[in-house]
């Protein structure tokens, strides 16, 4: 790719971006507006292939039998920790959309009280 596209990639792709945030900001914050209680806490999805690829990739790890060796509970430690990696990032790009969030308050798909709240629904 040329330099040229790959900026008017990363300016599609952060309109996009914002597009998709001004529309689930507007509703909640039209909500909070009217008189309404409105939680507007950030949620992280925390699951999924993509961070164990990124795992997987940091750490050479090839197959199941080398995840197997390392053990779940250290392979789960090292995808809590990349989850937040980009956290403040996160924070200071949606912060300068405008967007009305609560980071402090934050719910994460990776947390047991988030887990069994969706198991409890599905139940």
């Amino acid at each position: 790719m040329t330099r040229q596209l790959l900026v008017a990639v990363k300016i599609i792709s952060d309109y996009v971006f914002n597009q998709i945030l001004f529309v689930k900001d507007v509703v909640t914050r039209y909500a909070t507006m009217t008189g309404h209680h409105c939680e507007r806490r950030f949620g992280w999805d925390c699951h999924g292939l993509p961070i164990e690829f990124e795992i997987d990739k940091i750490h050479k790890i090839a197959n199941s039998v080398e995840r197997e060796a390392i053990g779940v509970k250290q392979y789960n430690e090292w995808c809590r920790e990349i989850v937040m990696r980009f956290s403040a990032e996160w924070e200071t790009k949606i912060g300068r959309f405008g967007r009305w969030i609560d980071f402090k308050d934050d719910y994460k798909t990776m947390d047991c009280n988030y887990m069994e709240s969706v198991w409890w629904a599905f139940k």
